[in-house]
């Protein structure tokens, strides 16, 4: 009886071609499972998108706002998103936590305002947020002066001499999940004294660089009134009123640039007791700002702080202040704190009759995930 004849034994070659096919169709189905439509016209709608597909998928593919965007894994674990077929951001790849740059890039791609991630988010203090903290450190919550100090303020006053409102130098390093950076500043201003009444102005610059993201250099000014009044012995007050212009430069590292005017206000009041040789003061705060970004969006914080001052001898003192801010800004992302906190200590020294020396710690703590340290040294001419 005659057996079945085998069946020959495929070569090698089309065995393995057939598992190269088979690999081939469960890589086209599985960016086939994650292709999708999506449309995005603000920087969150950025944010979802990418949580959706590029974040949550090795390989795949999308249409978005009409174009299609597709990625792949590298070795080393970035990737490469292509946008209608050319390299997003002309890059050959992406860190695989680098979020913030695909979002930036793929918002200057689509023509979808950018400013939101940097320059108006209180992430990073953008220019309403670096103006009201500038405002409150200096004006509403001001730092220590020496006994020296306060006895020619009150000479000034006579003979209507001004003064400098903390001359300061200023660097932050900002920590994020993904990029780090940093915010070097200068404070210049002046101010003249008249009975109650303090007129003046503050000039603040800073430039800013976050890794991976973008630089920025921002030019402010701040016009200023203030009235005080005693109530009792060792009890006064402050009310401030101001109105500021900030104009903001940005380069973006993914390409392309933003040129921001931002305007606004804001008022506050200051209660001020000394007592047993300590000088303590409670102030608060609210303002308003606009900027010229698309859309009608408002950028809104209201400041608490106390600060208590110890004075060493004439010519000495050493400051504590503690600050929380809320912000109920109309920010198109969504954020989960609105409260940020922060403390810092100072401490000061009369050099000799005419300069002053300032020196500050000041740090922001975990602020949707981000956090800042500040220091400074200021100085201040006593004429």
């Amino acid at each position: 009886m005659n057996k079945p004849a085998r069946r020959a034994a495929l070569p090698d070659c089309f065995r393995q071609g057939g598992i190269a096919v088979a690999a081939l169709l469960i890589l086209i189905m599985t960016a086939a499972e994650a292709s999708a439509a999506y449309t995005a016209s603000t920087v969150q709608d950025l944010s979802n998108f990418y949580d959706s597909t590029i974040g949550s998928a090795q390989i795949g593919n999308a249409t978005l706002n009409g174009q299609t965007v597709d990625w792949f894994p590298n070795p080393d674990g970035s990737k490469i998103i292509y946008l209608s077929g050319v390299p997003l951001g002309n890059k050959s790849s992406w860190a695989a936590n680098d979020k913030n740059g695909v979002v930036q890039a793929l918002a200057n791609a689509l023509g979808i305002a950018p400013e939101e991630i940097y320059i108006n988010n209180k992430d990073s203090q953008g220019a309403a947020q670096a103006t009201a903290t500038t405002v409150f450190s200096d004006l509403i919550l001001p730092r220590p002066i020496t006994a020296a100090e306060a006895a020619k303020a009150e000479e000034r006053k006579r003979t209507g001499m001004p003064r400098t409102v903390e001359a300061a130098v200023r660097y932050s390093y900002i920590d994020t999940p993904a990029d780090n950076g940093y915010l070097a500043g200068l404070n210049l201003g002046l101010a003249w004294d008249m009975d109650h009444i303090t007129m003046g102005f503050i000039v603040p610059y800073d430039y800013t660089d976050i890794d991976n993201l973008l630089s920025s250099q921002r030019l402010g000014l701040v016009l200023f009134g203030q009235y005080g009044t005693d109530i009792s012995d060792g009890l006064s007050s402050r009310q401030t009123v101001y109105i500021d212009y900030s104009d903001t430069d940005i380069d973006y590292e993914a390409g392309g640039s933003n040129h921001l005017r931002t305007h606004g206000g804001g008022v506050g009041t200051s209660l001020t007791l000394k007592a047993a040789g300590i000088t303590s003061t409670i102030g608060a705060s609210i303002q308003e700002h606009r900027d010229n970004s698309p859309g009608d969006r408002t950028f809104d914080t209201f400041k608490l702080g106390l600060s208590s001052a110890l004075p060493i001898g004439r010519t000495q003192v050493v400051g504590i202040t503690a600050v929380w801010t809320s912000d109920f800004s109309d920010y198109d992302a969504a954020y989960e704190d609105k409260n940020l906190y922060e403390a810092g200590i100072t401490y000061r020294n009369d050099l000799s009759d005419t300069w002053s020396l300032s020196l500050g710690l000041n740090h922001k703590f975990d602020y949707n995930d981000v956090s800042a340290t500040e220091v400074y040294l200021g100085s201040a001419m006593m004429f």
